[in-house]
């Protein structure tokens, strides 16, 4: 089956009612799946000024709609990156947690992490799901539906002799990467594929924020990284066999850019017959605390 990303411009529709509309409904958000490392026990965050992480979502739909963001724990196939479910989703807060929007209106809510100052968590990663959904009923809709973003966040295996806590600085996930999965099929080992030109397709990058940002986009494997593998395909035997027509790209408030892909496998007949996934890593760095979000490249070897 084919993988669901979670990344913004479409939600999974949930029908919670029998009742039909012929009125176009939808959620989007900035933030589909977003990581945060090195951060401290017994330390209470604010995302936005950590990491200039506010949750927003839109609404694409026709009509007015009533919005609930609520915090769960994942579920175990939903894991990424080696975390594991957040011990208590009550380290969470959102704040506001309920919107009416208008068509085309947006719902703005902070983000809050609470750690507990207890050695058991030093060194290990957790994940949380926040769920953005439609009440039935609300703004005269008769159907619910909604999103998920996925939040990994990592704590520094050792604490600070000082109180060294993480600061705000440049890190920041104010930009989409998009699509977030490309499929490319009969790729020929020893011959460049150039996405673009071959298969259609371009990586564009989206700064959301109110400041200029720079991205470092990376190739890599499955093995070592916080993602974790599509059922059907194989780990990409070399992260170098994708590349990128620009490693580091600067964006304006607001400006999307577009990067290239190239995938060249070598001439080996060994490659042949299976399907490979990869991972384009965007992130930003800024201090002790790096952010990111991941868009993925599947290639069938003919």
């Amino acid at each position: 089956m084919k993988h669901m990303g979670w990344t913004g411009k479409i939600g999974a529709l949930v029908l919670v009612a029998c009742a039909m509309s012929q009125a176009r409904a939808g959620l989007s958000t900035q933030v589909g799946e977003a990581v945060i490392e090195n951060l401290q026990i017994g330390h209470s965050y604010s995302l936005k000024e950590l990491a200039n992480l506010n949750l927003i979502v839109t609404n694409t739909g026709d009509e007015a709609a009533d919005l609930k963001m609520d915090v769960l724990p994942p579920e175990t196939s939903e894991l990424r990156l080696k975390s594991e479910i957040i011990p208590d989703i009550s380290w969470i807060t959102l704040t506001p947690a309920f919107f009416t929007l208008s068509p085309g209106g947006q719902a703005e809510a902070e983000i809050r992490l609470a750690i507990p100052d207890d050695p058991a968590y030093l060194g290990r990663m957790f994940q949380f799901t926040i769920w953005s959904h439609t009440l039935p009923g609300g703004g005269g809709m008769f159907l619910a539906y909604g999103l998920k973003t996925r939040i990994i966040f990592s704590i520094d295996p050792t604490r600070p002799q000082f109180d060294d806590d993480v600061r705000p600085g440049g890190a920041s996930v104010q930009f989409a990467l998009q699509p977030e999965e490309i499929h490319l099929q009969e790729i020929t080992p020893g011959v460049a594929f150039d996405v673009s030109r071959d298969g259609g397709r371009v990586l564009t990058v989206t700064n959301t924020g109110r400041e200029t940002q720079t991205l470092k986009l990376k190739s890599r494997r499955v093995m070592g990284s916080l993602a974790s593998l599509s059922p059907g395909y194989e780990d990409a035997p070399d992260a170098s066999f994708l590349k990128f027509s620009a490693d580091e790209i600067t964006v304006g408030p607001g400006e999307t850019r577009t990067v290239n892909l190239y995938v060249q496998f070598p001439p080996d007949h060994k490659y042949a017959g299976h399907r490979y996934m990869f991972l384009i890593h965007g992130t930003t760095s800024g201090g002790r605390v790096t952010t990111g979000v991941y868009s993925r490249l599947y290639a069938a070897v003919q």
